[in-house]
C-alpha cells in the first residue's frame, strides 16, 4: 500500500510525532511519502537523519513545483474556477482566503501528481489548508482513499473548508477521544472517525538503562508563553527552598528562551538550570531517562495528550502536568503521576517535593505509568490499527463507486431497487 502523507512544513522541528508515525510505517513495510505545502527549511536534511528517516521520499512547495502548478491551473481552468468558488465559500476570514490562494499552486501541483500515480491513500495530517487537497482529490481521484486528521489546533481555529471535506472522506481520525464529540457535532458521521493515538516508539526502550540522577527534574517543549515554562521554573525554585541540591533541564527552544533565562536569574535558580536547547529525539530520551521527575505544566488550549509526556512515562519519571482536555485518557492522577489545574505551579511543586519525600511511592506510580504508555500507547500498533482502517476503506471503494454510478444512471424519482425499473 502507497501512503501518501500531506502537511505544511516537514520536517519541523516541532512535529517529532509525525516523523514517529512515518517511521512506524515505513517499519511495517508501507511504501510511505511526505508532501509539504511549504517550501523546505534549512535543516530538513538534517533533521530526516536525526529521525532515522534518511532516504525518505519528501516533496516541498518549491518554486518549481508551484509553477508546475500555476501550469495545471492554466490547462484546467474549469477546475481552477470550481476551486476558486469552494475556497471562497469556505473561508470565514480574508485571510484563509489569501493563504489558500498562495499555497493553491502547489496543491494544483500535487493533484496531478495523485491522478499520475495513484496512491492507495492521501493522509491529510492537518485538517486546515492541507483539505483544500483533500477535495481536490475527492473529486478527480475518487479511487483513492481521503483521509484526514482533525487535532485540537484543527478544531479550535481550524479552515473552514475541512468540514466539508471530513463529511466526505473515507477515514477521520484524531488523536483522543475527546475530540469525537467535537468533530461528531460538525455533522461528521461516527462509523467514519478513528481514534488513533499519538504513540511512542518503544524501540527507544529497548536495552535502555534508568540510570536516574538524584533530585533531577526536567521539561521539554517550545520555549513560548502558552508551555508555561515559567510556570516550571516558579515551581523548580519553591523546590529548591527544600532541596538546595535539586537540579532542571529545558530542552526545547523558542522566542521566550531569554525572557526565561532572565526569570531563572531573577528567581535565584539560573545555576541550577540547564537550558539545553533544541537536541535531537535520541538525546531527548536520554536525558528524560535520567530523571526523576518530569514537569509540563502548559497552559496550550491545543494541548491534548502531550507526546514529551507519553515518552516521560515511557522513561519512568515521575510525571507533574496540567489539566487539558483529555489528559484522563492518558494519566488517572495518583497513578500515574499527577495533575495540577493550569497555572498552579504551586501545586505541582508541592507534588515534586512528595515524589523526593516518598521515594518507593513514587517509583510505583513511574512503573504503573511506563506500562501504562506501553498497553495503551505503543507507536506502532496505534499505526497497525490506522493502516487496517485505510485497508477497509480502499476495500469499499470499488462498491461505493458502482453504488454512485448506479445513482447516476437512474432518474430522482425512482429508488434503487424498486419494481418500478
Amino acid at each position: 500500500m502507497r501512503v501518501w502523507y500531506i502537511l505544511m512544513t516537514f520536517p519541523s522541528p516541532t512535529e517529532t510525532f509525525v516523523a514517529n508515525d512515518v517511521r512506524a510505517l515505513r517499519r511495517l513495510g508501507i511504501d510511505v511519502s511526505v508532501h509539504a505545502l511549504r517550501s523546505p527549511r534549512h535543516d530538513a536534511e538534517q533533521l530526516l537523519r536525526e529521525r532515522g528517516l534518511a532516504g525518505l521520499v519528501v516533496t516541498h512547495g518549491t518554486t518549481v513545483n508551484a509553477m508546475r502548478g500555476v501550469g495545471s491551473i492554466c490547462r484546467h481552468p474549469v477546475r481552477a474556477a470550481r476551486t476558486l468558488w469552494w475556497l471562497v465559500r469556505h473561508s470565514a476570514r480574508p485571510i484563509h482566503l489569501v493563504k489558500g490562494l498562495v499555497l493553491l499552486p502547489r496543491i494544483f501541483n500535487l493533484c496531478d501528481r495523485v491522478e499520475r500515480d495513484r496512491p492507495e491513500v492521501v493522509h491529510l495530517y492537518w485538517g486546515h489548508y492541507p483539505s483544500i487537497l483533500g477535495w481536490l482529490v475527492l473529486e478527480q481521484a475518487p479511487d483513492v482513499v481521503v483521509s484526514l486528521s482533525l487535532s485540537a489546533y484543527d478544531l479550535l481555529r481550524g479552515f473552514p473548508g475541512s468540514v466539508p471535506v471530513a463529511k466526505r472522506a473515507h477515514l477521520v481520525s484524531t488523536w483522543a477521544a475527546a475530540n469525537v464529540g467535537a468533530i461528531a457535532s460538525k455533522g461528521v458521521a461516527a462509523e467514519a472517525i478513528y481514534v488513533c493515538r499519538q504513540g511512542v516508539d518503544l524501540e527507544h526502550l529497548k536495552s535502555r538503562r534508568f540510570d536516574k540522577i538524584p533530585r533531577r527534574l526536567i521539561t521539554a517543549g517550545r520555549l513560548i508563553s502558552t508551555k508555561g515554562m515559567d510556570d516550571v521554573l516558579r515551581a523548580f525554585a519553591l523546590l529548591r527552598s527544600k532541596y538546595p541540591d535539586a537540579t532542571l533541564v529545558v530542552l526545547g527552544d523558542g522566542a521566550d528562551r531569554r525572557r526565561l533565562e532572565r526569570l531563572a536569574s531573577h528567581l535565584g535558580v539560573h545555576s541550577a538550570v540547564l537550558f539545553r536547547g533544541h537536541v535531537a529525539h535520541d538525546e531527548v530520551f536520554e536525558e528524560v531517562a535520567r530523571a526523576e521527575i518530569f514537569l509540563l505544566l502548559s497552559r496550550d488550549p491545543d494541548e491534548r495528550l502531550p507526546n514529551v509526556v507519553k515518552e516521560a512515562m515511557a522513561c519512568r519519571c515521575f510525571v507533574i502536568t496540567t489539566q487539558t482536555p483529555g489528559i484522563d485518557e492518558l494519566i488517572h492522577d495518583a497513578v500515574h503521576g499527577r495533575v495540577v489545574p493550569q497555572g498552579d505551579w504551586e501545586g505541582a511543586a508541592k507534588w515534586a517535593m512528595a515524589a523526593l519525600a516518598d521515594p518507593c511511592t513514587t517509583h510505583g506510580m513511574a512503573l504503573a505509568a511506563q506500562n501504562q504508555v506501553i498497553e495503551r500507547f505503543d507507536l506502532v500498533r496505534q499505526m497497525q490499527g490506522m493502516l487496517g482502517r485505510w485497508q477497509e476503506c480502499y476495500a469499499r471503494i470499488p462498491s461505493e463507486m458502482t453504488a454512485s454510478n448506479l445513482k447516476l444512471q437512474h432518474p430522482p424519482s425512482v429508488a434503487l431497487g424498486s419494481t418500478d425499473r
